[in-house]
């Protein structure tokens, strides 16, 4: 049976021609019995019914891709008769929540774009001033005074940038608390990248600030043993779909080993979005991008203010150190957690057991994965950019002075960006009401 379908129909029609194709086949030929009289299921050649129908192989037979190879991503050529047969079957409802009043909270790793002013105003606030009153009884300095009167160099320094990050970050959590009650008691997932993931686990109730400042401190000792040992660096390469990172540094690293390195490291430690990522390595590696710009497609180099690869194998040096450290950490009731944390090493949502048994083992393993695994960012995004019942996203949150986190998700999903607020906005809006 030939149907006379145009190219431009729409996805609905697509699927009503394919369901009526597949019911004129003969049921003898969708299954049938052997003379032991079990039921044998025969393949449908869809190739041949799609070409039949004028409709393209790479078309979905349904929404829930019955024909799609989950390993390989692509469209079958055959299907199983069974899975024909239940095209005409009604879509199972997906129990969905409203979304609309809920939070997501996203911390930056780093104190890249640091605003002292902001900090100023932040602080102003007798519950933030609290908080760092608190880390600077715990830490031995004034951590606001830092924030205050630092500069670039001192923010991005490795003695301050990870207490700086997770401070300011625990600062505005405090300031969200007061002011919007009902930001935070909406909060159901929780992310971060680098020491943002600790942000991410207190956030959530899965550790006080206390022991999570602690944490900090010795994952920043522990760095520092790693980084005396080679010259590192990170760098954003912005590429294309001609772009083939993993052979981009494998080019590299043979510049290492020219400038004499044993083993060169060279790794995508962050991956961001499409076409972009974070390499990390040794510098004697990045110092080459330039030259390798137009050979393999690259649209522009930002080199980051870092002076250690994390997420590369170069950190491996430091995990013993903060292994130690990981030992003595003890997580709250997984019970009483509020939110959903979501790993950066497997780009999924934390399993709540992982926290109770065997002291914590396989949490604990995720984040010493952190410092030496590259950062699933984009898979993260991706799962952040769920909707609820009625197609709406969560009120997302970008908390910390990390910048990488509002672009990656503004191109990850455009529509789920537009729910994206700043911290900033809502602090002018109190002000002026207060005045």
């Amino acid at each position: 049976m030939a149907l006379k379908a145009r190219r431009s129909v729409c996805q609905f029609c697509l699927h009503q021609q394919a369901v009526a194709v597949f019911k004129t086949i003969p049921l003898n030929r969708r299954c049938s019995t052997n003379s032991y009289g079990e039921e044998v299921t025969e393949d449908v050649d869809v190739r041949k019914l799609l070409k039949d129908s004028r409709i393209t192989v790479r078309t979905p037979l349904e929404a829930d891709d019955v024909n799609l190879d989950v390993h390989s991503g692509e469209f079958k050529t055959s299907i199983s008769a069974k899975a024909v047969l239940n095209l005409n079957k009604p879509p199972k409802s997906k129990n969905r929540f409203d979304l609309s009043q809920k939070s997501a909270f996203m911390f930056g790793g780093d104190s890249l774009h640091m605003d002292s002013v902001f900090v100023d105003r932040l602080s102003a606030d007798p519950s933030v001033g609290e908080v760092f009153e608190e880390a600077s009884s715990l830490l031995g300095y004034n951590v606001l005074d830092i924030c205050l009167n630092g500069n670039s160099d001192l923010w991005n320094s490795l003695n301050y940038s990870d207490v700086v990050t997770f401070v300011t970050s625990m600062a505005e959590i405090a300031w969200i608390k007061k002011h919007r009650p009902l930001v935070h008691d909406g909060l159901i997932m929780t992310c971060g990248i680098g020491v943002g993931e600790i942000s991410a686990l207190v956030a959530a109730g899965a550790l006080g600030m206390p022991q999570a400042l602690k944490l900090v401190k010795d994952r920043r000792d522990a760095l520092q043993q790693a980084v005396r040992l080679s010259e590192s660096g990170l760098a954003v390469v912005y590429g294309s779909k001609k772009t083939k990172f993993a052979a981009l540094c494998e080019h590299l690293k043979s510049f290492g080993e020219l400038g004499g390195i044993e083993e060169p490291v060279c790794n995508v430690a962050i991956h961001l979005f499409a076409c972009t990522k974070v390499i990390g390595g040794h510098m004697q590696c990045l110092k080459h991008l330039e030259a390798l710009q137009k050979e393999y497609n690259i649209r522009k180099i930002v080199p980051l203010k870092s002076a250690i690869a994390l997420h590369t194998p170069l950190m491996k040096a430091a995990s013993e150190q903060f292994a130690v450290a990981l030992n003595d950490v003890v997580f709250n009731d997984p019970k009483t957690w509020t939110a959903s944390v979501y790993s950066g090493v497997t780009g999924a949502r934390y399993q709540r057991d992982d926290f109770v048994k065997k002291n914590s083992y396989a949490a604990k393993m995720m984040l010493l994965k952190q410092l030496t695994s590259p950062v699933k960012w984009e898979t993260i995004a991706n799962r952040f950019s769920q909707r609820g019942r009625n197609d709406e996203y969560p009120n997302y949150y970008e908390i910390g002075s990390g910048a990488l986190i509002k672009e990656s998700f503004r191109q990850i999903n455009a529509k789920a960006y537009t729910r994206c607020r700043k911290l900033k906005s809502f602090i002018e809006f109190v002000e002026r009401r207060e005045i």
